[in-house]
């Protein structure tokens, strides 16, 4: 629907990502992981798809993302922001890197969580955890905090859309190696949230999972993803036929 999204395999993928946190810092990288939620939002907001087409990498995720692109003849795959987080936490263990965590006001993790049950499962990873209103926050001021600290990476939990729209704004301000979106991640990653079993995310079935425990606010999201998503990608691939005629 007009997103590129990275088609390598995962391990290409990691290999790229791990070459920017290893290397010296040259700039900030960015990182996104669009799942079908999030692909219907850019559909309808330009400014929002422009942010998404800026980034560096743009890890596709979700079952709906790669069912929709074998259907329309691209091979993605999945590659979860929760993956990745905890593949990168594993690599800053060993090279004892700063990472820093722009979360949000009233999530599920308070500032104190994340600091110290992180610190506990890395203890060699130095963390720095802000919190911030995600929709009215005035980012100078945590931008400042943020450049002080200097971190090799930056996670930002503060929701999308605006943790997209943060991290494609303010990337030439941000004094880190990279900045990933990463959602709730943390929350599954520190025990705050249950994580669907392993087999139930081989399977691509994590929707269902989710809907199961919380049908009520899960319900929407649901819906989104299996019928507009689909409807939206076959909008868009008809008008795009149409066009190169």
């Amino acid at each position: 629907m007009g997103i590129p999204l990275n088609r390598q395999n995962p391990s290409e993928l990691w290999e790229g990502i791990l070459a920017v946190v290893e290397a010296p810092q040259t700039r900030c990288y960015t990182v996104v992981t669009p799942n079908p939620e999030i692909l219907t939002y850019a559909y309808k907001n330009s400014d929002y798809a422009q942010a998404l087409r800026s980034v560096d990498f743009a890890l596709p995720d979700g079952m709906g993302v790669i069912v929709m692109g074998r259907l329309s003849g691209q091979q993605f795959r999945r590659f979860t922001g929760a993956d990745l987080t905890i593949d990168l936490l594993k690599v800053a263990q060993i090279k004892n890197y700063k990472i820093g965590i722009l979360d949000k006001n009233g999530g599920l993790s308070t500032q104190a969580d994340l600091k110290n049950k992180l610190s506990a499962l890395y203890p060699s990873v130095n963390f720095e955890v802000w919190k911030v209103d995600q929709a009215t926050e005035d980012f100078q001021t945590v931008l400042t905090l943020i450049n002080e600290y200097q971190p090799d990476l930056l996670l930002v939990s503060i929701g999308f859309p605006y943790q997209e729209r943060f991290i494609t704004k303010y990337q030439n301000q941000l004094n880190c190696k990279i900045a990933l979106a990463i959602g709730g991640s943390l929350d599954f990653i520190i025990g705050n949230r249950r994580r669907p079993p392993k087999i139930v995310r081989k399977l691509g079935m994590e929707w269902l999972y989710r809907l199961a425990e919380d049908p009520l606010y899960r319900f929407k999201r649901v819906l989104r993803a299996l019928f507009v998503f689909p409807y939206l990608n076959l909008k868009y691939g008809i008008a795009k036929l149409f066009r190169l005629r």
